[in-house]
């Protein structure tokens, strides 16, 4: 008997690794094809490979605070070091995807089929693993682990991932907060010493990093506050507060006046079958990132496609898990519960197929986005030329600043010491923070003058670009404002104006090096020679 026990959980256990196991290889492969394919963007993944460049090689902290307090930037920036330059955004890629792979295995044993499925067909989790490389995914294993510890009722283990969020970004320390109440809400007494505790840390370590790290030691000056997103609520947290509590008539306009705000909630809620409406204890742990999305001014943070779904995505899918049996027993009067599974399985996938770029999906098998249709996953003669001409054209040393399109990257582009977006650096000076400055400098000191006997130095730097990389054959950006590229080809001719303009601007002070169908990369007079060029000299 006991042996037969035994048995039936190794086969759980497997049954619930496989299905895994396939999600993982799916999310990886199609990753790492984008990237090969020259489909991936560098706003974000190339932005967070030179952060972990500049981190690894140069020693420039403030990185650590540039927009957001990232501490994950450390071990990651170790592990980056460590691994050869060609295998460090693939590395990335993969690594991201065995995260969200995870919680899989854990829900097929918890909550079988449906449970899994709620999961792996959820349109939010195939946004965050196939839109480059985000910190922000390391919230939902986090989640999840919180989520089991918690059902377990083992509230002390809880506590482990919750606060280890905050590490993930300073955001989601108002979720540590918020798993705090939970816990409260759900277990009462019990749970009064650890509730309190994340509720209390979560929410002082926000205040922190908002009110005094990020500003003080920011390159940038500042953090999401000072940013355009949330600056209507004001300009510091006292002001934010108050308007929130003096007005909040203006409040609830903002967050649900917008249309693509109520479809980003509709979506989420309809991914989950509406279940989520049913468990409402789930909604406090999501409540942050939900209101954060919907008080931003900003389209990305509330748009379908990004990864800031990443701390919504596992408490939406526990609320799911709540209230499924529940539903699951209602029908049962109506069909047999396998009917019920079924029908329930079917309109999970219909909603994935929608709404989802995933193979199965209605986007994948269009041309309409550039970023997720069949063709970003199919390796091309063009993308393999690409690509070699970054290699041989790019010189490996002496490379101070690239300026490359939003829509062009590779890992050549990491040789130069600044890499921006085009048309930063292109034609005239750019100035960035002077990393190496500001990581000379005490903590805290970076606004004062340096030492007694020496001159202070600027917390700012000017480049121009070494050499440009453009693209007219893929999605045209001017900075991170693309022109709204559908079916192959611009719809905004404005932005498409503006950027070739700007690559005329850029064509007065460069040399083309390389430029072959569409591809260009110039070479700005008097900056480091390439390499000898071979049968791919300019057309």
């Amino acid at each position: 008997m006991a042996a037969d026990t035994d048995m039936t959980h190794l086969s759980l256990r497997l049954h619930g690794l496989l299905p895994a196991l396939g999600l993982c290889a799916i999310l990886a492969a199609m990753a790492t094809a984008k990237y090969f394919t020259l489909h991936t963007t560098f706003a974000d993944l190339i932005l967070l490979v030179d952060h972990l460049e500049h981190l690894s090689e140069r020693g420039w902290w403030p990185v650590l605070f540039w927009g957001h307090l990232q501490p994950l930037k450390i071990p990651l920036a170790v592990l980056h070091a460590a691994l050869p330059d060609a295998a460090r955004i693939p590395t990335l890629l993969i690594g991201q995807a065995v995260l969200l792979a995870l919680p899989a295995a854990a829900l097929w044993r918890r909550h079988g089929v449906m449970g899994y499925a709620a999961y792996a067909l959820a349109f939010p989790l195939w946004y965050i693993a196939l839109f480059d490389v985000h910190i922000d995914a390391v919230a939902v294993p986090l989640l999840f682990w919180f989520a089991f510890a918690e059902a377990d009722g083992r509230l002390g283990r809880a506590c482990v991932p919750a606060l280890m969020l905050a590490l993930v970004k300073e955001t989601f320390a108002l979720q540590t907060a918020a798993c705090g109440l939970f816990l409260l809400v759900r277990h009462g007494r019990r749970a009064r010493v650890a509730g309190s505790a994340l509720a209390l840390f979560g929410a002082a370590y926000f205040v922190l990093a908002v009110g005094v790290l990020l500003p003080g030691l920011g390159p940038s000056g500042g953090g999401p506050i000072g940013a355009g997103a949330f600056g209507w609520l004001g300009g510091s947290l006292g002001e934010m507060l108050r308007t929130i509590l003096t007005d909040p008539a203006r409040v609830l306009s903002m967050m649900f006046g917008e249309p693509g705000k109520l479809l980003y909630v509709v979506a989420l809620i309809a991914a989950f079958l509406g279940l989520p409406l049913l468990a409402p204890s789930w909604w406090i742990v999501a409540l942050p990132p939900l209101a954060l999305s919907l008080l931003s001014t900003q389209p990305n943070h509330y748009g379908l496609g990004h990864h800031y779904t990443a701390g919504l995505l596992p408490p939406l899918t526990m609320a799911f898990c709540a209230a499924w049996p529940r539903v699951r027993d209602c029908a049962a009067t109506l069909v047999r519960p396998r009917t019920a599974t079924a029908l329930a399985l079917c309109a999970v996938l219909a909603v994935h197929v929608a709404l989802s770029p995933s193979p199965v999906s209605r986007l994948f098998w269009t041309d309409k986005i550039w970023s997720y249709g069949w063709r970003a996953y199919v390796p091309t003669a063009r993308d393999a030329m690409i690509r070699r001409a970054l290699d041989e054209h790019i010189p490996q040393s002496g490379v101070t600043c690239i300026s490359a399109q939003n829509t062009v990257v590779w890992h050549s582009l990491l040789r130069a010491e600044r890499v921006v977006i085009f048309p930063a650096a292109a034609y005239e000076a750019f100035a960035l923070p002077d990393l190496q400055a500001l990581s000379e400098r005490s903590a805290f000191l970076r606004r004062s003058a340096d030492a007694p006997g020496h001159a202070a130095r600027t917390s700012e730097v000017s480049f121009h670009a070494d050499f440009v990389v453009l693209d007219l054959m893929r999605p045209l950006y001017l900075g991170d404002l693309g022109c709204d590229w559908r079916y192959g080809a611009c719809t905004d001719d404005t932005v498409r104006r503006g950027f070739l303009a700007a690559v005329e601007r850029t064509r007065q002070t460069t040399t083309p090096v390389f430029e072959r169908d569409g591809f260009i990369i110039l070479r700005r007079r008097g900056a480091p020679s390439s390499p000898p060029a071979g049968k791919d000299t300019p057309s």
